[in-house]
């Protein structure tokens, strides 16, 4: 079973092209966050979990997610992180997850996609993010390749280790948070971004966006927005907006 979580599409691609490759079951933590589920699930084959890098580390509300699933069946589990450039030291505390849950650790990667932090960084314009995309579709086959012939692997990160255990604590407590959030002039009002939230954060009232406490950044709201009538403070406006790219690869 391939379990991905997945704010602007980055690893829901990953997710499915390894899907394709091993004829393995898919399914969204997005929409098991969402039902607000504990989910018991079962798989024969190892579990493939396929994540993002939230400084230096999944995201918080993954881990939790993950920690309250029964997993039943398989013992073993594959991890592949999607990230910008690096997964830092998130392999750490994957191990350390995988031994709450008595699971063993048989494959561990990561793929560089397009930055889609777009609350902090500049993302590459819609071309540039296609031709990303396409530069790691052979990196993807190697690991799907390898998921599927149930191979062992390690492709561990050396250095990064302030990012995953100093630098992340101190970002989510000072920038993890929905008060930014706000729509411009070209809201319609479509419910999207209340559709795509994970955290059910986002509600429609009296027909406009309206954000909660629960948060984690996963920028689905603003880039999925078709409209593009979402900002977070002042660090968005003008910037390219890369949502579920991989439908087009």
């Amino acid at each position: 079973m391939i379990l991905y979580f997945s704010g602007t599409g980055n690893s829901r691609f990953v997710a499915e092209k390894i899907s394709e490759t091993a004829d393995d079951e898919i399914a969204s933590i997005n929409d098991i966050m969402k039902a607000g589920q504990v989910p018991t699930l079962e798989s024969e084959k190892p579990y493939v979990f396929v994540l993002p890098v939230y400084a230096g580390r999944m995201p918080r509300v993954v881990e939790k997610c993950i920690e309250g699933m029964t997993l039943k069946g398989s013992k073993q589990a594959y991890f592949i992180m999607t990230c910008f450039e690096t997964p830092y030291k998130s392999e750490k505390y994957i191990k350390r997850l995988c031994a709450k849950k008595r699971m063993q650790i048989i494959g561990f990667d990561y793929v560089c996609l397009p930055q889609s932090y777009i609350a902090m960084y500049d993302v590459p314009d819609h071309e540039e993010a296609v031709e990303i995309y396409k530069a790691a579709l052979p990196d993807i086959k190697r690991i799907s390749d390898a998921i599927r012939d149930h191979s062992r692997f390690d492709n561990s990160v050396n250095g990064g280790g302030m990012m995953s255990s100093i630098i992340n604590p101190i970002f989510y407590k000072t920038s993890v948070s929905a008060k930014g959030f706000h729509t411009n002039e070209k809201c319609t009002g479509c419910g999207q971004c209340e559709e795509h939230c994970p955290l059910n954060n986002v509600k429609l009232n009296n027909g406009m966006p309206k954000w909660g406490n629960s948060c984690t950044h996963c920028m689905a709201c603003i880039d999925g927005c078709p409209q593009h009538a979402i900002e977070y403070k002042n660090a968005t406006a003008g910037k390219s907006r890369n949502f579920n790219i991989g439908a087009e690869i």
